[in-house]
């Protein structure tokens, strides 16, 4: 017979041991199996010829975004594969265009040079790429049979290796810029997995998209930790990050840009208004009507002054150019304030009226780019801790600072790039 200390021992070695893997892979997703060799950040194998060099290689679009697969027989039971299937289904019409498909998954048919095997394995794994093996391999081991790690291995699939890596299909916390806007905290990670976090060169395309907090491509913020504190942290106190379950704006729009999808190419363009009620206190609106007045100093309903126009958005009424983005605006319901953001998952909902955490839709304002495009202007984003006041200015010097996280004048927190408008 055990002693109960004894019992009490093995009892308390179980719960440690069980506690370290739990910090150590906090998500669901398994995503790295220390075994898989030539594994480049984690999940990405790469080909000989790259490995460990982070430069180009060939062309390696799918042609004509086709990218025929095959599934393993005998990996997967049925619902597995239905899973699979949905996933890939689900990115095809993300990504789609009016309907018109930008990229296509399909059964590899005896012509295709090129293919895809789906197979299981260790860990969570996929070659980039058409074009430096006929056959890549995309690898499903335990706890990645889920769409939103399926479609980030996916997109590995889908990246090019021309003359530079593509930050939209590898992942958004390496790019060169990421710097400015997260911190790694390589005391946490786990020993040996320190080249998780590698940051590439700047011979990265970003494809002139902004640093994607929200992309399905980010590591969460406890991923590889070896102690259960954080690995990554945003500097923006208020993004998330890991979301890990469905495609962003701007993992969309990158996929759309590189494979040049084509859609609407024109837009009425409308002027921007700003009007204020005080240091803290802005409304930004397309509707002249919505305050009554555009004579510059005058003031109108509820109080608010004409200061002038920001510049020209896209009227959000009939077609806008490709790869814009809506403009939208929440009130705060408690203090009056407003909040504009490209990204409604920041808040969690477009639907008019719909309240969450004091901060009610109100309506799309209109569309801007999410990246700088001819004649275009930065559209910088501050924010006042202490007021929970959102500003937003073409013109840097009226805050004085664009360095995320600095502090400028009259006590706002530069965020960053709302967007690009006219």
């Amino acid at each position: 017979m055990l002693s109960l200390d004894l019992l009490f021992c093995y009892m308390l070695i179980i719960l440690i041991v069980l506690q370290n893997l739990a910090v150590a892979y906090p998500r669901k997703i398994f995503r790295y199996d220390p075994k898989e060799a030539g594994a480049f950040e984690g999940d990405i194998i790469l080909p000989p010829s790259t490995r460990g060099v982070g430069e180009a290689a060939q062309e390696a679009r799918w042609t004509n975004g086709i990218v025929p697969y095959v599934i393993k027989s005998g990996d997967f039971n049925a619902e597995q594969e239905a899973v699979i299937v949905k996933s890939m289904r689900r990115l095809e019409q993300t990504v789609a265009i009016n309907n018109k498909l930008c990229i296509q998954f399909r059964p590899k048919i005896s012509t295709d040079k090129h293919f895809t095997t789906i197979k299981t394995g260790a860990g969570c794994t996929s070659s980039v790429g058409q074009n430096w093996y006929s056959t890549k391999e995309l690898t499903l081991g335990n706890g990645c049979i889920h769409e939103g790690t399926i479609m980030h291995e996916l997109l590995h699939t889908l990246v090019s290796l021309m003359h530079s890596f593509v930050t939209g299909f590898w992942h958004e916390q390496s790019r060169p810029d990421r710097d400015n806007y997260v911190t790694v905290q390589y005391a946490n990670v786990l020993p040996g997995l320190e080249h998780a976090f590698n940051k590439y060169t700047t011979s990265v395309d970003t494809l002139g998209t902004p640093y994607d907090y929200e992309s399905l491509m980010h590591y969460g913020s406890h991923d590889f930790s070896s102690n259960g504190k954080p690995t990554i942290v945003p500097k923006n106190s208020t993004a998330k990050i890991g979301q890990g379950h469905s495609l962003s704006r701007i993992d969309i729009l990158e996929v759309q840009l590189y494979y040049q999808c084509i859609g609407p190419v024109s837009g009425r363009l409308i002027p921007l208004y700003r009007y204020t009620r005080g240091y803290y206190d802005h409304l930004y609106t397309t509707n002249g009507q919505e305050i009554g007045t555009t004579t510059h100093g005058a003031i109108g309903r509820y109080g608010y002054k004409y200061q002038g126009v920001v510049g020209q958005i896209y009227d959000s009424v009939g077609p806008q150019p490709s790869f814009t983005l809506p403009f939208y605006r929440y009130l705060n319901i408690l203090n009056g304030q407003h909040l504009y953001t490209s990204n409604w998952r920041e808040i969690g909902t477009n639907r008019t009226g719909v309240v969450i955490k004091n901060w009610m839709y109100e309506e799309n304002v209109g569309y801007l780019y999410p990246m700088s495009q001819p004649n275009t202007y930065p559209l910088y984003h501050y924010y006042h801790v202490n007021q929970s006041a959102h500003f937003y200015t073409t013109s840097s010097q009226e805050i004085g600072t664009t360095t995320p996280g600095a502090i400028g004048k009259v006590g706002y927190q530069y965020e960053g790039i709302a967007g690009y408008i006219l």
